[in-house]
């Protein structure tokens, strides 16, 4: 719950218009809360995938979500996987708390370079409004 309406359904919406069909995994199935109030189906559980099954992983913004995500270990296990399997993945805004606790921060030193982040297949938007 809480995840930014913005973001997300910008990411949502260009990945369908390419042709891609996206996922929301949660730490529960069912629907999730945006920070609008808008209802989200959630189609996988942390408890019940694995990251090795998705192409990339995006994770969305909003305080509320990285919360929750930060209180369930599994979540942190899921973006180490992806990592580990050489997943791109996509970060906004407080994802970045997420990413903090990570592997691939660990593996590159919290460093936090745009060249070294590219080059670990790893996109951090810090600020939403220009993503």
């Amino acid at each position: 719950d809480g995840v930014t309406d913005k973001t997300f359904n910008s990411v949502r919406s260009a990945l369908l218009n390419a042709g891609v069909t996206p996922a929301v995994v949660a730490t529960h199935l069912g629907t999730i809360i945006s920070s609008k109030g808008n209802i989200i189906k959630v189609d996988e559980s942390l408890l019940t995938t694995s990251s090795v099954l998705f192409d990339a992983v995006y994770v969305a913004g909003g305080k509320e979500s990285i919360d929750a995500f930060l209180k369930a270990p599994e979540s942190l296990e899921f973006l180490n996987q992806s990592y580990k399997h050489f997943k791109p993945i996509c970060i906004n805004d407080e994802g970045i708390e997420l990413y903090n606790s990570s592997d691939a921060c660990q593996k590159l030193n919290g460093k936090n370079d745009d060249v070294k982040l590219a080059e670990a297949g790893i996109l951090i938007n810090k600020n939403s409004e220009e993503f």
